[in-house]
């Protein structure tokens, strides 16, 4: 009989001491904690033109100029980060209205058979991937005068566009996102690969003669880039 009380007291001073081992163990761990950890997204970046050549225009781009416009290289010593840069000036004053000239960048200039740019990013990332460049207004440039950027797609054929006035004078850096590109029906860009053509167009506003007012678009460092803006 007693034998038998000294087990069931053994076996409770053991259940006790198991408890609390278990609670001293549980106590010292503490909880188990996941984390998630982010891995940052990879910056990319596809240069469509620097104009770093020499002070030559590269075959790559087509310049389209109204009558006496001309479109040319030149080199700003003072700018390092703009070195040389895309001019395309009027060489006398304006007295016309609208389409003033451009420069043009196809894809198949780009040794792109498919007719299509491939800048190696993800395409359906349009929001994270960033339209860059430098312009520059002339101090004497008319206010009226303003450029537009084309996005044009290769199948269905749409073009989106960007209005950017020349109402300042010295360089800017500019980084637009292209879900900022669009339609008339305002309609956005749904996939990087499908991009053909990319146009940047200098123009004047419609019924607004200049009054013979010179005209300039200084251009450099046009560079796409996904994940981050340019920072040259």
């Amino acid at each position: 009989m007693h034998l038998k009380r000294f087990k069931i007291l053994l076996i409770f001073i053991l259940a006790i001491f198991i408890f609390f081992a278990g609670c001293r163990k549980e106590k010292f761990e503490g909880p188990q904690i996941k984390e998630n950890i982010v891995v940052p997204a990879t910056y990319k970046e596809f240069v469509l033109a620097d104009f770093e050549d020499g002070g030559v225009l590269n075959s790559k781009y087509e310049v389209g100029t109204e009558t006496w416009g001309t479109g040319s290289i030149k080199q700003d010593t003072a700018n390092p980060k703009i070195n040389y840069y895309f001019r395309l000036v009027n060489s006398i004053n304006v007295t016309w209205d609208w389409y003033l000239g451009g420069i043009r960048m196809k894809a198949v200039k780009f040794g792109n058979a498919d007719s299509v740019f491939h800048f190696n990013m993800d395409s359906t990332n349009i929001a994270n991937t960033y339209f860059n460049f430098h312009l520059a207004g002339n101090p004497n440039i008319d206010p009226k005068a303003f450029i537009v950027i084309q996005v044009i797609t290769k199948s269905p054929v749409v073009t989106y566009q960007y209005e950017i006035t020349l109402n300042f004078t010295g360089w800017r850096l500019y980084s637009i996102p292209f879900d900022a590109f669009i339609t008339s029906a305002n309609l956005t860009i749904n996939n990087l690969n499908n991009i053909r053509e990319i146009d940047i167009i200098l123009l004047h506003e419609i019924g607004k003669n200049p009054g013979l007012i010179p005209i300039d678009m200084l251009l450099d460092n046009i560079v796409i880039t996904q994940n981050g803006t340019y920072n040259p």
